[in-house]
């Protein structure tokens, strides 16, 4: 049952990657499917939405202001 398992951010990636790769392979790169999908995987798993560089830019913006 799917209430069972807890999926990791890694599970998240891991699916929505393939769904990407699923979609490029068999639709129209203009088709709007692969561009909602292409925009969804890049919203939640592009390198700038990673807490390590949230924490670096805090620390940056935390400096220039003292």
């Amino acid at each position: 049952m799917l209430g069972e398992h807890i999926y990791t951010r890694r599970d998240s990636e891991y699916w929505h990657g393939k769904a990407v790769e699923i979609a490029i392979s068999f639709l129209p790169s203009e088709s709007p499917l692969v561009s909602h999908i292409l925009m969804s995987y890049e919203k939640h798993h592009s390198p700038s939405n990673q807490v390590i560089v949230s924490k670096i830019n805090f620390v940056h913006s935390f400096i220039a202001r003292r």
